[in-house]
């Protein structure tokens, strides 16, 4: 590892740079929407907007690092990364603002493969684990503290869209001066869907799900917090733990569900999402209550819900929310010839993408009906189908030998690409043959 880390150093603090910038401005282009008269709906769309561009993106940005090269995409992507950020309080339109998402989600889709690329590139089998462990841990992390820098600002002046732009801006740095070798080009990554979801239906519908829920909780739950009445401080805790969170269970439940039936975890795991959720609902309802004005109208009068409660419901639900999808991928690899590992990866964060699509949009309709609350209303019933449909795949399909399951690789819910498979230590060597592998689930 000391002999790859000089190698990747550069392209490390590239990503704590590009996370931060984009932990940041997930959460300020919500919370600017709603503070600029936005309908709740447009903010949803918004985040869905986002996951259209990365979907299109992993099909598209591939062809154009072979062809530049992964310093000149990646400084090209980040420039245009930059431009939409400050644009955004040039031309405050939600037609506009769409557009730009949806632009930010291609550009991260090409960031995030010229990134991984590169890492596979250097990593080999006894140092991919780390590699990949280190690159989850950082971008876990400086996502969450994205979250915090929303504190320096106000949502209704523009310095924040610019600390955006800057440490967008900055990232290229780092890669545009490295002396590191470029990597190989990207191979384009193509898997029979169906093929993979014969294999393992809850693998793919799992993975869905988990995109809906997570879309969900990352586009509107910054709205949800304002809509409780915090302010900026408690809006970049809120998330912040929840995405925290998303790191420190993942591994422990990875771990125990390595032990037992995956889809008994996924099922207990969706469970607690529906649990966390049940105690977010109800906190606006519950805190928020009708009083006389001084001159004789009826006002709503917001009492803030108790912090503790309230973060450690945030941290479990966005601690449980995180585990589905790496629990599904685990399930799904542990049914797929090795050889396919990589493509299903493409597959699966297909699905995901997908679900995420979607999930914003439930979410908001959900607040816009229902009011913040709404919000887990509808995490809660997404959670429940997912634990319906693990436990039906327990009732329906074969189990898995404890011999035949891969190990459980810690996965980010942020999105990512199907190169991130290609770090994934249970992935195959180039000329491994994927023999002796486990049979599909029936």
């Amino acid at each position: 590892m000391r002999q790859v880390l000089p190698s990747i150093a550069a392209l490390l603090l590239a990503v704590v740079l590009l996370m931060l910038s984009g932990g940041l401005q997930g959460s300020l282009t919500g919370l600017r929407a709603v503070h600029e008269g936005f309908p709740v709906t447009v903010a949803g769309l918004m985040m869905s907007a986002f996951y259209v561009g990365v979907i299109a993106g992993t099909r598209r940005c591939g062809p154009l690092i072979n062809r530049v090269g992964h310093i000149r995409a990646f400084a090209a992507f980040c420039a245009i990364n930059t431009v939409c950020i400050l644009t955004f309080p040039l031309v405050i339109e939600p037609g506009v603002w769409l557009f730009l998402r949806a632009v930010m989600g291609f550009n991260m889709a090409g960031l995030y493969m010229a990134i991984e690329s590169w890492l596979n590139a250097t990593a080999d089998a006894r140092t991919r684990g780390t590699v990949m462990a280190l690159y989850m841990g950082l971008s876990y992390s400086a996502m969450g503290g994205g979250q915090l820098l929303l504190t320096l600002g106000e949502i209704g002046d523009n310095r924040l869209f610019m600390l955006g732009a800057i440490l967008g801006t900055l990232a290229l740095v780092p890669v545009a001066v490295t002396r590191a070798s470029h990597p190989a080009p990207v191979e384009s990554s193509r898997f029979g869907f169906r093929d993979l979801y014969r294999r393992s239906p809850l693998a793919v519908l799992g993975c869905a799900l988990a995109g809906t829920l997570g879309g969900s909780l990352f586009g509107v739950g910054p709205i949800y917090a304002g809509a409780l009445g915090l302010d900026l401080d408690g809006i970049a805790l809120f998330m912040g733990v929840l995405i925290f969170s998303g790191l420190l269970l993942q591994l422990p439940l990875g771990r125990l569900s390595d032990r037992l039936d995956r889809r008994i975890v996924i099922a207990g795991t969706a469970l607690g999402v529906c649990a966390a959720s049940l105690v977010l609902w109800p906190l606006t309802d519950y805190y928020s209550i009708p009083t006389l004005g001084a001159n004789g109208e009826e006002s709503r009068f917001l009492w803030l819900p108790d912090p503790v409660m309230l973060l450690v419901a945030a941290a479990a639900c966005g601690g449980t929310i995180a585990a589905i999808y790496p629990l599904c991928v685990a399930h799904a690899n542990d049914h797929i010839d090795k050889e396919h590992m990589v493509q299903a990866s493409g597959g699966l964060m297909l699905a995901y993408g997908t679900g995420a699509i979607f999930g914003p949009v439930g979410a908001s309709l959900g607040m816009q009906l229902a009011g913040p609350g709404g919000l887990f209303a509808f995490t809660g019933m997404v959670a429940l189908l997912t634990a319906s449909l693990a436990l039906w795949r327990l009732r329906r399909g074969a189990s898995t030998e404890d011999a035949d399951k891969e190990a459980f690789v810690v996965m980010p819910l942020a999105t990512t690409t199907p190169n991130l498979g290609e770090l994934d230590p249970r992935a195959p060597e180039a000329g491994d043959d994927g023999d002796n592998d486990p049979p599909p689930v029936r």
